[in-house]
C-alpha cells in the first residue's frame, strides 16, 4: 500500500524478484503544492562532494521560485541520488530553481530529466545552444552581445555568465573586467527576445574574483569582449539576459516536440530506459548487467522517485530491461532516466 508521506507525495516499499528491494515515492502531479528541484554538492559547481542527507538538509526551508516569485520556501519531503558526477562536477548540464547552472553538452544525444513551470516533465534528447540565442541586451543602448559560456572558466576574449552556483566569487583574475546585476527572476531558460531582466549594481574594470549573492549574476568578460560590456554598461541601467536550448531527438538532427522554456529543474542521467511505454535496448554494460540503481520515471499522473538496492544477497539490483519491466508492471510509468 501507499504511505502518505506528505500531501501529495506517498511511499511505498517492494520486494521483487531477483531478489530486489526497490523503494519508491511518488508525487501528485495535480498538487500544486508540490514541485521537484534538483540540489548541487556544496552549492558549487567547481567541484564539490557531498551526501544526499547533507544536501537535503540545506535546502529545508531554503528560498526558491516556484510560483514565478521570489520567497517560496521548501519543505522537502524527498531527496534521491542525481546524475553521475567527476572531480565533483556534474557529468550532464542542470537546472535549478529556474536558474540554468550549466550547459548541457552540445549534441551529446542526451540531456536529462525536466521539470517546467507549467508542471510539464520530459525526458529530454540532443540539444544545441546557437551562439547567437545566447546573449545580453544593454537596453539604454540597444546593443547586443553574446555569452560565450555559463558558469566555466573565462578564456580570452570571452564573456561568461556567473550564477551563485559556481561558486562563492567567479575566481577569475584581474585582466579583464565584471559587472554584478541584480536580477528580478532566475537567469533561466528564456529565448530571445524574452530575457531575465536586471540591474546594473557594480563595475568592475581590471579586476575579477566577483562575489555572486544569491539574486544577481555576475558578467565577466576578457579583451576585446570586456571593451564591448564596459562600452554598454552604467550603474542602474538595465541589461536583458536571453538564453535558449535547441532541442533535436537523439539523432541530434530531427526537430523535438519539447521546449525547453521555462524549465524550473532539471538533472542528467545515463540511460533512457523507458519511452513512450516502451523499454528501450541497449548493449551497454552499464545497462545489462544487474546494479544498485537510483531513476526518476513518470506517467502523465505522477512522479515516481526510484531506488533499487544492490550487490547483496538480499538485493541484487537490476538491469535496464529489469528496471523498465519494474517501472510498468508495478508504477504503469511511460517515461523513465
Amino acid at each position: 500500500q501507499w504511505t502518505p508521506a506528505a500531501p501529495g507525495i506517498d511511499y511505498q516499499e517492494f520486494i521483487v524478484a531477483g531478489p530486489n528491494n526497490v523503494y519508491v515515492a511518488r508525487m501528485d502531479r495535480g498538487n500544486l503544492d508540490c514541485t521537484i528541484d534538483s540540489m548541487i554538492a556544496q552549492g558549487r559547481l567547481t567541484g564539490g562532494t557531498e551526501t544526499v542527507s547533507s544536501m537535503a538538509t540545506r535546502h529545508e526551508d531554503a528560498i526558491g521560485y516556484w510560483g514565478q516569485t521570489w520567497g517560496t520556501r521548501y519543505d522537502l519531503v524527498v531527496a534521491v541520488n542525481g546524475d553521475f558526477y567527476s572531480s565533483g562536477i556534474p557529468t550532464g548540464g542542470q537546472i535549478s530553481g529556474g536558474w540554468y547552472a550549466k550547459r548541457f553538452g552540445d549534441l551529446g544525444g542526451a540531456s536529462g530529466f525536466a521539470w517546467q513551470l507549467d508542471r510539464d516533465a520530459f525526458i529530454g534528447e540532443c540539444v544545441y545552444h546557437i551562439p547567437s540565442k545566447q546573449k545580453v541586451t544593454y537596453l539604454a543602448t540597444g546593443q547586443s552581445q553574446e555569452l560565450d559560456g555559463l558558469n566555466r572558466t573565462r578564456g580570452s576574449n570571452e564573456l561568461i555568465l556567473y550564477t551563485h552556483h559556481y561558486d562563492l566569487t567567479t575566481l577569475t583574475d584581474n585582466s579583464g573586467a565584471e559587472v554584478l546585476v541584480k536580477l528580478s527572476r532566475p537567469a533561466m531558460i528564456l529565448p530571445p527576445p524574452s530575457g531575465a531582466v536586471g540591474t546594473v549594481i557594480e563595475i568592475r574594470p581590471n579586476a575579477g574574483s566577483t562575489l555572486v549573492p544569491f539574486d544577481h549574476v555576475v558578467l565577466s568578460a576578457q579583451g576585446s569582449a570586456a571593451t564591448t560590456l564596459l562600452a554598454n554598461v552604467t550603474v542602474g541601467a538595465e541589461v536583458r539576459i536571453a538564453q535558449e536550448i535547441t532541442h533535436y531527438e537523439h539523432d541530434c538532427s530531427t526537430p523535438y516536440a519539447w521546449d525547453w522554456t521555462k524549465t524550473y529543474s532539471s538533472i542528467g542521467g545515463s540511460f533512457h530506459f523507458l519511452k513512450d511505454g516502451v523499454i528501450q535496448p541497449s548493449s551497454d554494460p552499464g545497462a545489462t548487467q544487474r546494479h544498485p540503481r537510483t531513476a526518476i520515471a513518470f506517467d502523465s499522473s505522477y512522479i515516481y522517485f526510484i531506488v533499487v538496492d544492490g550487490r547483496s544477497t538480499q538485493s541484487v539490483g537490476m538491469s535496464m530491461t529489469e528496471l523498465g519491466s519494474f517501472c510498468i508492471d508495478y508504477l504503469a510509468a511511460v517515461e523513465g532516466l
